[in-house]
């Protein structure tokens, strides 16, 4: 199974190479025009319901930990 980086790593915390999603899959860059009429539209409604977002991910991250699909020293630095 391939790798799966970090995307919310820094530079500085991750020294791999990275690659948007969009340009893994299309191969090339992000067009300027795409980024501003779609992906700029998109993240300003996403950060409307910020809060949401961050709630469901750490109930995803406490689930994964009970479960015991995460270890708990891992649950922990996600929580």
């Amino acid at each position: 199974m391939a790798e799966i980086s970090n995307t919310y790593a820094t530079e500085e915390t991750d020294t791999r190479a990275h690659a948007s999603l969009t340009d893994a899959r299309l191969q090339t860059r992000a067009s300027s025009l795409l980024i501003t009429h779609v992906n700029k539209v998109e993240l300003d409604d996403e950060l409307v319901r910020i809060d949401q977002y961050v709630l469901a991910g750490l109930a995803h991250a406490v689930m994964l930990t009970r479960t015991g699909i995460f270890d708990a020293l891992h649950g922990q630095s996600m929580i």
